[in-house]
């Protein structure tokens, strides 16, 4: 008997500045039994990264959703759909899956900082901007 996915259940809160997109996502990621911990989340950051995508091709009528990756080799492991159900994005790239890794790494131990902006806001966490007004962190 082959054994089944493990169902996992996840909010992805996207606060992307650069391309002006800001989205909360339920997600539901379906983790194949020879798939590791890591490459599950690596699945999750390529959604992230694509998240704005939602956006930019399909106006925010579409859907941003995991394909079947590992079970389905006729399936992405991301892929955006625009309303009418055709795929705009596929996401399935072995060769980038170091880059990846070493992306995951990066968001995973961003230094945690507190500063002052010059609007007066108290910046905590690792963000490099103000929520408030804009401004860029000191160097």
């Amino acid at each position: 008997m082959a054994l089944k996915s493990t169902i996992f259940k996840a909010t992805l809160a996207v606060a992307d500045i650069d391309h002006g997109y800001y989205a909360d996502h339920a997600l539901t990621l379906a983790r194949h039994p020879s798939e590791t911990d890591e490459r599950m989340m690596i699945r999750l950051v390529a959604l992230a990264l694509n998240a704005h995508q939602l956006q930019d091709i399909c106006n925010g009528d579409g859907t941003l959703a995991f394909g079947a990756g590992l079970s389905n080799v006729e399936e992405p492991d991301v892929w955006l759909r625009d309303f009418t159900g055709q795929t705009k994005i596929w996401i399935d790239d072995e060769s980038q899956f170091e880059l990846a890794q070493r992306l995951l790494h990066a968001l995973q131990h961003r230094p945690q900082r507190s500063w002052q902006c010059v609007c007066g806001e108290r910046i905590e966490g690792g963000f490099e901007q103000c929520w408030q007004c804009g401004e860029m962190m000191p160097p």
